[in-house]
């Protein structure tokens, strides 16, 4: 997946990031499986993209809340080439993308909000 220049800003921004100074490769799509072990982990960014709102981010002692609550029963898994909102809780669900940020080598994960 390719971020839009929009996306991109939004992001680095999110992330603290200057935007310009700043390049986001997304590297994969994630499982439910591979998030679980992401949060277990710790201290990897996770934002919550709605176009329609600023972006979010999920802080650590939040991740397991946020899976329960909102992700869990959303979450469209890769092996999914097409969904619909009406197969989802409240028409809404969530592609979750791995992304590294340079400078720093950091990753951090991208939960875009479809709805």
């Amino acid at each position: 997946m390719l971020l839009s220049q929009l996306e991109h800003e939004r992001l680095a921004q999110a992330l603290g990031h200057p935007p310009a100074q700043t390049a986001i490769r997304v590297e994969q799509q994630l499982t439910g499986e591979e998030i679980i072990e992401l949060f277990r982990a710790g201290q990897v960014p996770v934002v919550v993209e709605d176009y329609v709102r600023e972006p979010r981010i999920v802080s650590p002692n939040e991740y397991f809340a946020f899976w329960k609550d909102e992700l869990k029963a959303r979450l469209v898994e890769p092996d999914v080439h097409r969904f619909r909102l009406e197969d989802f809780p409240g028409e809404r669900c969530y592609t979750a993308w791995l992304c590294q940020i340079d400078p720093g080598g950091d990753a951090a994960v991208l939960c875009k909000l479809h709805h």
